[in-house]
């Protein structure tokens, strides 16, 4: 494959060999949900260091990483910053008032102008707002995986069940 390059008034030609992944028809994008202070004590202490592996090897991997998190009422903003030690690789970080990621339109809208088809989802809770922006952006056209090592969930047993019907939606697990 060639690839041409500006490089101020100079093109410059490159000949790259690639492989192309078999399942992959587009821009791939890490979606970390709700990792936010206020949430990490109901979870795995581990879950936080699963997380940061995650975003950091899909950033060394050149995936683009997006945070979400929830937007607390008025006056509140301070109780649902990001959790302190969450790896920000980033400056995509957009808020949302319920469950689903694509509640907010301008994190649609973000998703729709970076040409992202291919959606990963890590964090928490996995049977709530993980699942809610699952089964949103399955709806949505996106082809979706759940990271289930970077995923945890107060309710186990709801979780499990959730899986099902991801699995049954054609979300793949992880």
């Amino acid at each position: 494959m060639k690839i041409l390059k500006n490089f101020g008034d100079k093109q410059v030609q490159n000949t790259l060999e690639i492989s192309v992944l078999d399942d992959f028809d587009g821009k791939k994008a890490l979606l970390v949900i709700d990792v936010q202070e206020r949430y990490m004590h109901k979870y795995d202490p581990n879950l936080i260091t699963r997380i940061n592996n995650r975003i950091s090897e899909a950033d060394n991997d050149g995936i683009l990483t997006i945070y979400v998190k929830n937007a607390g009422d008025p006056g509140s903003e301070d109780q649902y910053a990001l959790a302190d030690d969450l790896l920000i690789v980033s400056e995509y970080i957009f808020e949302k008032k319920y469950p689903s990621a694509f509640t907010s339109e301008a994190f649609k809208s973000f998703l729709e102008e970076q040409d992202v088809t291919e959606l990963e989802l890590i964090g928490v809770d996995g049977s709530s707002c993980v699942a809610k922006t699952a089964f949103a952006a399955k709806e949505n056209g996106y082809e979706v995986s759940v990271n289930l090592n970077c995923v945890s969930s107060v309710n186990d047993k709801i979780f499990k069940d959730t899986q099902v019907k991801m699995k049954e939606v054609g979300i793949r697990l992880i």
